[in-house]
């Protein structure tokens, strides 16, 4: 909490209303603040958001390559095998991923078409669960986009009661 209300304090030190330092202003700056705060929060889950549909992006291509490996293993007889990349073979052990067993030759690793399946839910799986962590993000992004535009609103709603106990302190001198 100390971080937040330092950054508070820091966004609000630098918002600059002028040489009028009424209440109405005082608060239109810490809303101005508290708007900023959201900005970068969101501008965060955007980045985060990008990540993922790179990483979707780059699972939905090994899934299509487990596709295609396991379909020319169908179009040959039972005993080919087809090699799984050596991309694919990295990230599925990085993040973890099943597999199953096949054969290893050297550097590489073969199934026949039957023991494709096993990767090709792997990656399945793995992709509706980066699926499903987006659409969290979003929900995240949407909150803090909700919170961005209500500061907003109540800093102009500020303003404009601070101008207008500015112009009536006027009429009345």
């Amino acid at each position: 909490m100390p971080d937040s209300i330092s950054s508070l304090t820091k966004v609000a030190d630098n918002v600059d209303l002028g040489p009028a330092g009424g209440l109405h202003l005082r608060f239109a700056a810490y809303q101005l603040a508290f708007s900023a705060l959201a900005r970068n929060g969101a501008m965060q889950y955007t980045r985060k958001i990008q990540e993922s549909q790179q990483e979707q992006r780059k699972v939905s291509e090994f899934l299509q390559t487990a596709r295609e490996q396991q379909a020319k293993g169908k179009a040959q007889n039972d005993g080919y095998e087809m090699d799984m990349p050596k991309a694919m073979l990295d990230y599925m052990n990085k993040e973890k991923l099943a597999y199953g067993t096949g054969t290893t030759s050297g550097n590489t690793y073969k199934f026949n078409h039957n023991k494709w399946d096993v990767p090709i839910q792997s990656l399945k799986d793995q992709l509706e669960k980066l699926g499903n962590g987006t659409q969290q993000l979003m929900v995240f992004l949407n909150d803090y986009m909700g919170q961005y535009n209500s500061h907003l609103d109540g800093a102009n709603a500020a303003a404009q009661q601070g101008n207008q106990t500015l112009a009536a302190l006027l009429k009345m001198g």
